[in-house]
């Protein structure tokens, strides 16, 4: 059995040497760490963003706003997030990865830190076929989206029924 000082030692190891690209942020999104993957990848050094950077410098503009509200959104409610990104190295040339991101959580479960792992999709991918890829992530995590602000309305408004028949005010204002 391993110490947790030999386990920490073991699992750094792992993450230096691993093929794929590690992101660890803090809670903000500050970068806090990345591996020797990160920087052949992407081509940032990482004396150029430890501390200083958050993974936006990687933004592609090939999605909007909402895109990234909802990638927000599933990764503070506790939950990884999982799609195929565009992303732009340091030169300003594009590259496609698979990316996972989870939520990092302490003993008392809040969430402490961010960590991103994306395997180069570049060699194995024609540029036209990351595009629909991208557009496919993009299109169905637009789709749960908006399920569940439909399930959120549907919620609200039971809640409303339920206060009307105690007699009491409707708590949510529901637009039609």
């Amino acid at each position: 059995m391993m110490s947790n000082q030999q386990e920490a030692a073991a699992i750094y190891q792992i993450l230096e040497q691993a093929k794929e690209r590690v992101i660890i942020t803090n809670k903000g999104g500050m970068i806090v760490y990345v591996n020797p993957a990160f920087e052949r990848i992407t081509g940032y050094s990482k004396e150029e963003v430890i501390g200083k950077m958050t993974p936006r410098i990687l933004k592609s503009g090939q999605y909007d706003s909402q895109f990234y509200s909802m990638l927000w959104k599933t990764l503070l409610s506790g939950k990884s997030f999982h799609a195929r990104f565009l992303n732009k190295k340091k030169d300003g040339s594009l590259y496609y990865e698979e990316q996972s991101i989870s939520p990092v959580k302490n003993q008392k479960g809040e969430i402490t830190h961010f960590v991103s792992t994306a395997e180069d999709l570049t060699p194995l991918l024609s540029e036209q076929d990351a595009k629909k890829l991208a557009q496919e992530s993009y299109q169905y995590l637009k789709e749960v989206s908006m399920e569940r602000e439909a399930r959120i309305s549907e919620l609200k408004l039971e809640v409303n029924n339920l206060l009307k028949r105690l007699g009491e005010t409707p708590k949510y204002v529901i637009p039609e």
